[in-house]
């Protein structure tokens, strides 16, 4: 009886510690993604400054073309 006790308290600490491991896991990856994903949404934030300074100095470029053209008629 004892025997058979013990066996079930082995089998059942043995299950919990799996189930912990699993929960454990998951979460880490989840975690993983997070971050993953907040580095990703700073170098989307990153681009889309150097586009918008990229617009900006194309525009400047082009009203300067503009300029010499009228000036040059």
């Amino acid at each position: 009886m004892i025997e058979q006790q013990l066996i079930n308290t082995i089998f059942i600490s043995v299950i919990g510690v799996l189930i912990l491991t699993i929960i454990f896991m998951k979460t880490k990856k989840e975690k993983i993604s997070l971050s993953t994903f907040q580095n990703n949404k700073k170098k989307i934030k990153n681009y889309h400054s150097e586009i918008i300074n990229k617009k900006i100095e194309i525009q400047t470029l082009m009203k300067n073309i503009f300029s010499l053209d009228i000036n040059k008629k």
